[in-house]
């Protein structure tokens, strides 16, 4: 008998040359019951029931591909999984850049707002939404879109070029003046 704890990969192939090792006349010759039998014994064939199925965990990498998209990459290549990876991560890493420069775009519109309102002295959070052009909808869109100014501006305080002081307001900081004379 081989050992068992050893694990044999074969190519299809390699299988097509692979002896048979199954008594097929003594399979032939058991019952109904003994194969059941024989299989019950046999802790890796344990039988499952409708229970097990349905709380059994799937796996987390699972995804459901329309039949016509799965036939499309089938046709081009033979790893049609890697390729659907490749074109998901060229999907999400474009949009990364997206995010990234419109978050730019949005700290620069920031800063623009807050240069402007130098001379009226700290701003709130809420006159820095409305001068966005974010529109207030309800309370829910609002705090999350105060939130998102609220995120620019901690990271334009912890890069020095705003400072808050609570229930007044934000103001651009001296560094910020400076970055803006620089460009003149």
């Amino acid at each position: 008998m081989k050992d068992k704890s050893t694990l044999v990969k074969y190519t299809r192939e390699e299988l097509t040359h692979v002896a048979d090792e199954t008594d097929w006349e003594k399979v032939d010759a058991m019952s109904d019951e003994e194969v059941y039998q024989d299989a019950l014994n046999d802790k890796d064939a344990q039988p499952t029931d409708k229970t097990f199925w349905e709380t059994a965990p799937l796996p987390s990498h699972l995804m459901n591909i329309d039949p016509d998209l799965l036939k499309w990459f089938k046709v081009r290549t033979a790893d049609c999984e890697a390729q659907i990876n490749t074109v998901l991560r060229s999907y999400v890493e474009a949009n990364k850049r997206c995010a990234h420069a419109a978050l730019f775009d949005l700290k620069e519109s920031v800063l623009n707002i807050l240069r402007e309102a130098q001379c009226e002295g700290p701003i709130q959070l809420e006159e820095i939404r409305q001068r966005l052009g974010i529109p207030k909808v309800d309370y829910r869109d609002t705090a999350r879109s105060n939130s998102l100014v609220w995120g620019i501006l901690c990271h334009l305080h912890d890069d020095g070029y705003v400072r808050h002081t609570p229930r007044i307001g934000w103001e651009i900081t001296e560094v910020g003046r400076t970055d803006e004379n620089a460009n003149d």
